[in-house]
């Protein structure tokens, strides 16, 4: 295949589009095109952005939802935390429309945990809200199998495994490894 080949694409003896591959040496990027619907990108770190240009996650989809490597489904919402985000820190629905803030000590109404470090306060911030994902532990750290809830630290994560009703609402998941104090820990999340 050439760069920048146009192929006609056929289902059933008849064409319905086009498949346009644009393949640029300095970009590596493979961008599929049906009917002038654009479909699909694939970039050269392995990301896939449907309907957008570039995808930031390995699945980013109209740059608001998508898929991280390690299998955790995101959205993305504003960082309003006051500070610039922290990888696996737990979060919660902020008084602004659209936006997370740094959850609470012993919160009640976690939604998620950071997916990355350093996005600035007032920036969209991808936000692990289910599947898989990396939790910042607090200092007691956990073991695998642990019921993973919101800890007294504002943001961390702490361990509960049997836990009163009240707790089961700070309940974010479950350890799928072992982590040491203030370390992360990678769990299944699962928000009430």
């Amino acid at each position: 295949m050439a760069l920048d080949e146009t192929i006609p694409v056929d289902g059933d003896g008849e064409t319905f589009g086009v498949l346009v591959c644009e393949l640029a040496e300095a970009i590596r990027t493979l961008r599929t095109n049906l009917n002038d619907g654009e479909l699909n990108y694939v970039g050269a770190v392995g990301n896939v952005g449907v309907g957008i240009a570039t995808g930031t996650i390995k699945l980013d989809v109209l740059a608001k939802s998508g898929m991280s490597a390690i299998g955790g489904f995101c959205i993305k919402l504003t960082n309003e935390s006051g500070n610039p985000s922290v990888a696996g820190d737990i979060v919660e629905t902020s008084t602004t429309a659209d936006a997370v803030d740094l959850a609470d000590a012993s919160a009640l109404d976690p939604i998620g945990v950071f997916l990355e470090s350093g996005v600035a306060d007032g920036a969209e911030a991808w936000i692990v809200v289910g599947g898989i994902a990396d939790v910042h532990m607090d200092a007691g750290g956990c073991a695998v199998h642990d019921r993973i809830i919101t800890s007294a630290t504002s943001g961390r994560g702490d361990v509960s495994n049997s836990p009163a009703v009240a707790e089961h609402f700070q309940e974010i998941g479950h350890a799928i490894e072992v982590a040491a104090a203030n370390g992360t820990a990678r769990c299944v999340l699962h928000f009430l």
